[in-house]
């Protein structure tokens, strides 16, 4: 028997299974009445209902069905179908075709939203062409169902067509829905995966929550679950063999229940078209392919469409299967198709009620099911004599068949037919598939058929606002969980119990505690407020015990009392109720404080005028120093500080002991003293306190010494200047008197002269200081009595020419010698200790120095000790001396000493004070010691780095100078 259902626009609380979510919109409409279109172009497809035939709903007012019009009422995914059944479809010249569109926003003419498909050629009684998938939708946009012919101006959309919306829940945010980003060519026969999809560009598309590679067309579930998906492929110019379309899960299986077949070998356009919900392991793949029997140059078009979304991460009540065996079909009859399987193959899956073996699906809940199918017909071929071949697919629901897609097409021995949408179940229908061929019954169902059926949400058949799934009694709408209980006879709240009213109420003209009552249900099923408590005796719970209108009026309530186990204030309270206790008790109004001097307890210890810093250090403000520091104590009801100490003698302690405000200030600070560990200026200081102690501190620090008859520096020494005893010149003398060492006189810096006027000798020098040289005094042979001829000079007797020596026409200062042309200190009178030898003017170490050895032995310059001497028997030339053994240049013959000087061994000294020269004459008639030398004929001793010097220096001369031969004196 055919069932009517009606739903209206209030039913909007519907439950999908994974979370229990509430779906906001959704409906399946079918055409009130066929449509003749009497127009080639666009034709929406209006004037639908959703109600009056099965299967039908609306939840919701998204949709209008005289516009037939979707507008989505919130930002989201949703599931559209359309199916139009078009009757007549086959007037007009060749290169004709027909479509089904999904618009968006009207944009119907946009056949690249990946919801269209078309048909060419089709000269057909009856066609149903099917569009659906997944598409985002903003919240307003519209959503409309279009047909479309580009010749035949007469034709019918007929009541079969069917157009359904659903949203997914949003919580539920992985999918995507895309279209062919451009056509693909295809260059051989067989399996040919489709790739280079996009997701954006147009009203629909979107790729949400990642999985989906458009250019490899490769979706991978990001979460294990229940996953819808939807395909067309638009084939262009086929015309041998026949082709399919494949939705593979992790590798293709044609038996997948995933896979739809087409021949339409003279049509120029054709679609193939596929749906159904499939269970995906997270990390599993889905991919869409399209196979070719024979043809080898055809296209795959860019209207092509594909999408895939998550439905559900929990168990649905549905199934999703394959037929497991081909099944043959009755002649001109309904054949319900049995021997399905929902296992063995990826994406297959069971819940309860399905029986594979006879098909039939007994349905477990009523609710709103997305119902698909594709069922492959072979060998539908017979011709009746008046029509072609018909053949039928359509949905059974308890022995009524709905969703019926019709198709007629002699030509088409393979071809898939298929049904799709939304359907309100009740629970316990059957359903099932059925076949019907009208004039061919020698035909199959294909293994290669598939059948999906998916609980999309729960229903609310007594519109009480609770679906099924939650709801006790689905027929009665004052049952359900949460429900006011009645005193009708019915577990109203769906706790189990009957008549179980509760809740607080009132009795009326009742006080107090006795006013407070429970609802009951009475005879005759009449509820009433029952009295729960009786008057009794007043006590403290903030109730009205004795119901005479007053609370907790106990006895002395207010009055002064003594709070039990405390001190001090603290024991200061008021007599009060205690609703815990139930009791009155004293409670305390006065609470702790710090203690203060005021002769009470303040701190509620037992003990006045306690303070925590009695006896504590404190310090009077109005003191100071050392009487400012003192102990606190409670005098007069008030706090001081009360000071222990009094003004004494100040110390070095760092304490203000007279209490005047100043810190060790004793009476001999600043007063002069001395300081006994130091020496000169720095003993003089001042008395000060330091680290505890009277110190006698240093007012003057060390400073450069000068000449002021003091000690400067600090070192014990009086005019100890940095320079003292250093060679000096006196430009105020003359002569050989200009020469002097730094001392300090009279305070004052001085250059000291350390040679007196002498008797004038023929030294060429001035030795009595008159500015006069050799004045009168030269008439001895070897000092050049006669004088020099023009450009030489007197040296040691010998009149010398300025090539032959250097120092010709040098002359230096007072106390200087020339060498090889330059100017350096002379030796003097300079006496070195032993170990040391003058060198330019001052003392530098020397083994040899002060060592006086025997005959025929010389002093190793290495090692210090006298040796054989190697120059004994040795007989040198003029200007040369023996050294080692081994003549060398005589250092003398480069050297020009001044007056009264003569060389000895390259330096030059003052007459009777070279080595070996005669001790001088003392005053009292006694010798000075000679200075140590081996005399003028013995052989040289040299200090080795002097004597290395020398050498290298009068070896480069001997390659540059030009030699004289003429005489040299030596001493």
């Amino acid at each position: 028997m055919q069932r009517f259902l009606f739903f209206f626009g209030f039913l909007t609380t519907l439950l999908l299974p994974h979370i229990g979510w509430a779906a906001p919109v959704g409906f399946q409409a079918g055409l009130k009445q066929d449509i003749a279109v009497k127009a080639t172009g666009w034709k929406q497809v209006t004037g639908m209902q959703t109600s009056n035939e099965f299967g039908l709903f609306q939840l919701g007012t998204a949709f209008n069905e005289t516009t037939a019009t979707f507008t989505a009422p919130a930002k989201g995914h949703y599931i559209v179908t359309g199916m139009i059944r078009f009757g007549n479809a086959n007037d007009g010249p060749a290169n004709r075709y027909i479509r089904a569109q999904i618009g968006i926003n009207s944009n119907h003419t946009d056949i690249n939203n990946g919801m269209m498909t078309i048909q060419g050629e089709p000269r057909l009684k009856v066609l149903t062409l099917h569009v659906s998938g997944v598409v985002a939708l903003n919240q307003g946009d519209k959503v409309t169902l279009w047909s479309y012919s580009n010749n035949d101006n007469d034709y019918t959309i007929q009541k079969g067509t069917r157009f359904s919306v659903m949203q997914i829940d949003p919580a539920l945010s992985h999918g995507f829905h895309a279209d062919l980003n451009s056509s693909l060519a295809v260059t051989a026969a067989g399996w040919k995966q489709t790739t280079s999809w996009r997701t954006t560009g147009t009203p629909g598309l979107f790729s949400l929550g990642g999985g989906f590679d458009a250019n490899k067309g490769e979706y991978t579930a990001p979460v294990s679950g229940y996953y819808h998906f939807s395909a067309r492929l638009r084939v262009d110019l086929f015309n041998a063999g026949y082709y399919q379309a494949h939705i593979a899960i992790q590798g293709r299986d044609s038996n997948n229940g995933l896979i739809s077949t087409g021949r339409h070998t003279r049509n120029p356009y054709s679609t193939v078209e596929l749906s159904g919900v499939v269970f995906m392991n997270k990390g599993e793949k889905a991919t869409l392919w399209l196979f070719s029997s024979e043809d080898n140059s055809f296209s795959i078009q860019s209207e092509s469409g594909f999408s895939g979304a998550l439905i559900s991460t929990a168990q649905k009540a549905g199934f999703h299967a394959d037929l497991n065996a081909k099944q043959s079909m009755s002649y001109n009859a309904w054949t319900l198709l049995k021997g399905w399987r929902t296992s063995g193959s990826k994406g297959l899956f069971a819940g309860t009620g399905f029986n594979a073996t006879q098909g039939t699906y007994t349905v477990p809940t009523s609710g709103y099911y997305y119902i698909s199918s594709q069922v492959r017909l072979d060998n539908l071929n017979q011709i009746s004599t008046v029509y072609p071949n018909q053949a039928s697919l359509g949905i059974d629901v308890s022995s009524q068949i709905y969703q019926q897609a019709m198709h007629v097409d002699p030509q088409s021995n393979l071809y898939s037919m298929r049904v799709e949408g939304f359907f309100y179940l009740l629970k316990g229908d059957i359903l099932s598939v059925q076949v019907q061929g009208t004039f061919d019954g020698a035909f199959d169902a294909n293994t290669e058929s598939g059948l999906s059926v998916i609980l999309m949400g729960y229903a609310d058949e007594d519109k009480d606002g609770v679906t099924n799934d939650k709801d006790c009694d689905d027929k009665d709408k004052t049952v359900y969980p949460g429900a006011p209980e009645l005193c009708d006879g019915k577990d109203n709240d769906c706790n189990q119990k009957t008549d179980d009213v509760q809740g607080p109420c009132t009795v009326p003209n009742v006080k107090g505690v006795c006013a407070t009552g429970e609802w009951s249900c009475g005879r005759g099923l009449q509820k009433y407020c029952k009295s729960k408590t009786l008057s009794q005796i007043e006590v403290c719970d903030g109730q009205d015990n004795s119901c005479d209108g007053n609370i907790d009026n106990v006895p002395g309530l207010g009055e002064s009392c003594k709070v039990p186990g405390k001190s001090g204030l603290c024991e200061t309270g008021v007599l009060k109720c205690d609703l815990q206790k139930k009791a009155t008790v004293c409670e305390q109004t006065i609470q702790p404080v710090d203690e203060i001097c005021d002769g009470k307890d303040n701190d509620c210890d037992g003990k006045v005028d306690n303070l925590k810093d009695l006896g504590q250090p404190c310090t009077d403000s109005n003191r100071k120093g050392a009487c400012g520091p003192g102990t606190w104590l409670c005098l007069n009801n008030k706090k001081i500080c009360q000071a222990f100490a009094v003004p004494t003698k100040e110390s070095c302690d760092g304490q203000d002991s007279d209490c005047n405000g100043k810190v060790d200030d004793i009476a001999e600070s600043g007063k002069p003293c001395i300081i006994q560990s130091q020496k000169g200026e720095c003993r003089v200081g001042a008395w000060a306190c330091a680290n505890n102690a009277k110190e006698c501190q240093a007012t003057t620090q060390s400073t450069t010494e000068t000449c002021d008859n003091k000690d400067n520096d600090c070192d014990g020494k009086i005019d100890n200047i940095a320079d003292f005893g250093k060679p000096c010149t006196d430009s105020n003398r003359k002569g050989e008197c200009q020469p002097g060492t730094w001392v300090c006189g009279n305070n004052t810096k001085v250059c000291q002269a350390t040679v007196q006027p002498t008797a004038e000798v023929c030294d060429q020098k001035d030795n009595d200081c008159d500015g006069q040289v050799d004045n009168g005094v030269c008439n001895k042979p070897n000092e050049c009595p006669n004088g020099c001829p023009a450009g030489q000079t007197c040296q040691n007797g010998t009149c010398q020419t300025s090539a032959t020596n250097p120092c010709a026409n040098v002359n230096c200062l007072p106390g200087e010698f020339c060498r090889e042309g330059s100017c350096f200190p002379s030796c003097g009178c300079l006496t070195c200790a032993k170990g040391n030898v003058c060198v330019d003017g001052a003392c530098r170490a020397d083994l040899c120095g002060g060592v006086t050895c025997p005959v025929d032995q010389v002093c190793s310059p290495s090692t210090g000790a006298c040796e054989p001497d190697p120059c004994k028997g040795v007989t040198c030339n003029a200007d040369t001396v023996c050294e080692a053994g081994v003549c060398v240049q005589d250092p003398c013959s480069v050297v020009k000493c001044g007056t009264n000087q003569v060389c000895v061994k390259g330096q030059c000294y003052d007459q009777g004070c070279e080595p070996g020269a005669p001790p001088k004459p003392l005053p009292d008639g006694g010798t000075l010691p000679p200075p140590p030398t081996a005399g003028c004929n013995a052989s040289i001793q040299w200090e080795p780095s002097l004597f290395a010097f020398l050498l290298s220096l009068l070896l480069l001369l001997a390659f540059t100078w030009r030699r004289t031969s003429r005489e040299r004196s030596h001493l």
